[in-house]
């Protein structure tokens, strides 16, 4: 089974999460990873569609709607449509339109990508369509799945298309992909490390198979001119004839036995490859957008034993709203049985030289053409089911391979998006029919035939959750539950940017389970940081934390809005832009809060560089007591930025202190041009507003730290707020002169009235 890479990147365990109350620290947590499992999806069989999106109650539908030139038809209005869920009327109220692209000159060259988007209209902008492409075909057909390809990548890429290569990162860099592609030509049995193969690996042994069964078929059934009606009915169960001697029925009985062993083999393939489908649409289900899954097979037998396996692939594809193209590399082909005995033969099939001396009827049966009709056809029936039960479309029985893009083009562009809030507010996943017609004469309408309703969060499984969670980061960021964070650079071990992250979500948002001491609360937390240009995979982190605190302190913190369960942790990242994205969720209620920070990393290279300029009040004295202290003082000063002058700094998500709070300040330069303490602290000056209008009065003490065999000098202030009126402050510190540098450090907080 080939690779199947995750959508946008890896997730990896963060550090451990706190729960910080004065003078107190809570931790527990269990590290997670989205992974891909197998569920019992509904059975709900679908129907043609394109693509239903819910949220929790708003449901937005694809519809196309093309005049009697099967061209799409613009321009309608919401009071054109009509929309009916389960029978009853629903009034649209979200109408868009996802205009098509313009023709596109096709060619059998790639063009460069400039000149192809010159002559395509952009998506809406943020819409994507996300297409995995499967080559899973035999070695004489790799010449057509590659053309075919080469030419939808060539002159049929459209701006917002991200396409991934049997299972690569998806992209939408035209010059990548066919490079990609190409090396899967020039390696087509995955001889090459960095790319997939294009040929199915056990293709052969499942024709041969094919063949196998068509052998003992003709062996068996010599006398009649065609095999029991149907394939793979077990047959072996139904009375045959025994031969004429002991010794021609011994050779029956083998060949009943020999013929049962290839038919679970054949379903065995079947099985193989609706499991690869189940994996690939667990895999592309976070995605937000159009999703389409194009498989290029040489054909796929059906048997009734795969049946329900199928319609669960099916109903698992459109509960996720993942369409499947199926495109069958055999080409136009022919039944002709005078070519049985070769194929016999190039599948590895040895004819027994008893049966060809001994029978002339065997050798009718084998050219016979019922029976070699159900070999060579039987296996288009897989391929036109998937298509069909998923809403997507089977292109069989022609040379034109390229014709499954053009409708992957046609359905995911020139459609509206019509949305509704159902009348019905039940969420129990049942599936509910959809009947959208339009007021206009003389047009038809291709819409999904329904939709599954959401399930309450405690009834969805694990993987579900998680996939939820994912959503949720991926699409607009909820804010049911008040969550913050904080970003701040330092530089690392290695002189590459760190960025030191905290976030947070407010204890007294959440749900807890109460006990007859203590209370608990769950969180998950999954955050997204990638840079702003682009050009690598985001980075995905996620964790979650169990919070136990006793009764007696619990009616106190939870009613504090300044008390949060917090994950504190150190990523790295690239000089340059960043966005750093949280999704928080209450794992009792399944309620959503998120938070986005911008922020820029800095080169610290050999030229002087400052950090960012951290504020806290959550700092604690690094003790050295004992040889067993000082030597983990020793190791967590070798991996902690956030340690000077005998402190610990502890980041915060949010900056909200209250007046009479110490602000403990902190931030490094690096590589200075000079380590004079007397001048560095003559020109490190300090300004602080107050809703954006300087002061005067501010009282902030500032210690210099030169650390000349770390090449640095650490800056520690600290502010009393007892003389400081509530409102939004912000400190300026300016860099030293001999930094280099000549700029300014700004952070804000925020200042409330003291409440004690």
């Amino acid at each position: 089974m080939k690779a199947v890479l995750a959508a946008k990147g890896s997730l990896h365990p963060f550090r451990k999460p706190s729960f910080i109350l004065p003078g107190k620290t809570f931790c527990t947590i269990a590290a997670f990873v989205l992974v891909s499992c197998l569920w019992a999806g509904a059975q709900q069989p679908p129907q043609r569609q394109f693509s239903v999106h819910v949220e929790t109650q708003l449901v937005q539908v694809h519809v196309r709607v093309v005049g009697r030139d099967d061209k799409p038809v613009t321009g309608l209005k919401k009071k054109d449509f009509s929309v009916k869920a389960n029978g009853h009327r629903q009034q649209v109220s979200v109408l868009d339109y996802v205009s098509a692209p313009a023709a596109v000159q096709e060619s059998n060259q790639a063009p460069p990508n400039a000149a192809v988007r010159e002559n395509i209209q952009p998506r809406t902008p943020g819409r994507h369509v996300w297409i995995y492409v499967d080559t899973e075909v035999d070695s004489d057909e790799v010449s057509q799945a590659y053309q075919a390809i080469k030419k939808f990548l060539s002159t049929q890429l459209q701006p917002g298309f991200m396409v991934s290569l049997d299972g690569l990162p998806f992209s939408d860099d035209r010059t990548t992909l066919l490079a990609t592609l190409e090396k899967m030509r020039q390696g087509p049995f995955g001889h090459l490390p960095d790319v997939p193969p294009l040929v199915n690996s056990t293709l052969d042994m499942e024709k041969q198979a094919d063949y196998e069964w068509l052998l003992y078929s003709a062996l068996l059934y010599e006398g009649s001119p065609a095999p029991p009606v149907g394939f793979a009915r077990m047959t072996m169960r139904q009375g045959l004839a025994s031969g004429g001697g002991g010794g021609v029925a011994m050779q029956r009985d083998e060949l009943k036995q020999e013929m049962q062993t290839t038919e679970q083999e054949m379903s065995f393939y079947v099985r193989s490859a609706l499991f690869r489908y189940l994996d690939i649409i667990y895999r592309m289900e976070a995605l937000q957008g159009e999703k389409a899954v194009v498989i290029f097979r040489s054909g796929l037998r059906m048997d009734p034993d795969n049946v329900a396996l199928l319609r669960r692939a099916a109903a698992d594809a459109m509960r996720h709203q993942i369409v499947f193209y199926t495109v069958d590399t055999r080409g136009l082909y022919t039944i002709d049985p005078s070519t049985n005995q070769a194929k016999l033969l190039r599948y590895g099939v040895p004819i027994p030289f008893w049966a060809v001396q001994s029978s002339v009827a065997f050798l009718r049966a084998l050219d016979d053409y019922e029976r070699t009709d159900e070999v060579v056809r039987g296996r288009e029936e897989g391929l036109t089911d998937v298509a069909l039960l998923t809403g997507g479309k089977a292109v069989t029985n022609t040379n034109d391979l390229n014709t499954v893009f053009k409708g992957v083009l046609e359905d995911s562009s020139g459609y509206y998006v019509v949305g509704f809030y159902p009348t019905d507010k039940r969420q129990s996943g049942r599936f509910r029919r959809i009947k959208v017609s339009v007021d206009v004469p003389g047009v038809k309408v291709y819409a999904p035939k329904g939709y599954y309703e959401p399930l309450p969060f405690k009834e969805l499984s694990r993987r579900e959750k998680e996939i939820v969670l994912w959503q949720a980061l991926q699409s607009e960021m909820p804010r049911d539950l008040p969550v913050s964070a904080s970003v701040n650079v330092f530089r690392g071990e290695n002189g590459e940017p760190v960025a030191v992250v905290s976030t947070g979500v407010r204890l007294g948002a959440l749900t807890a389970k109460r006990a007859r001491d203590a209370s608990k609360v769950h969180v998950t937390e999954l955050s997204e940081i990638g840079a702003v240009a682009g050009g690598t995979l985001p980075a995905y982190y996620g964790q979650t934390a169990a919070v136990t605190v006793a009764n007696s302190l619990y009616s106190q913190t939870s009613a504090s809005p300044d008390e949060f369960v917090t994950f504190n942790t150190q990523l790295p990242v690239t000089p340059g832009k960043h966005i750093y994205k949280v999704v928080f969720r209450d794992d009792s209620t399944g309620k959503l809060g998120a938070e986005e920070v911008h922020f820029e990393a800095p080169v610290f290279g050999p030229a002087p560089a400052v950090s960012s300029l951290m504020v806290t009040h959550h700092v604690a004295p690094i003790k050295a007591d004992t040889p067993a202290v000082k030597l983990k003082a020793r190791a967590e000063k070798a991996q902690g930025i956030l340690q000077a002058g005998g402190m610990k700094f502890v980041p915060q998500p949010d900056a909200t202190f209250h007046a009479g709070d110490k602000i403990y300040f902190l931030y490094k330069l690096y590589n200075p041009a000079s380590y004079n303490f007397d001048a560095l602290a003559a020109t490190a000056r300090t300004g602080l507003l107050l809703n954006g209008i300087a002061i005067r009065q501010f009282n902030i003490n500032w210690r210099i730290l030169p650390e000349p065999n770390e090449k640095m000098v650490v800056l520690i202030g600290t502010l009393d707020t007892r003389n400081l009126a509530a409102g939004e402050y912000r400190v300026v510190q300016s860099v030293p002169i001999e930094c280099g540098t000549g700029g300014k450090l700004v952070a804000g907080f925020t200042l409330a009235a003291n409440t004690q």
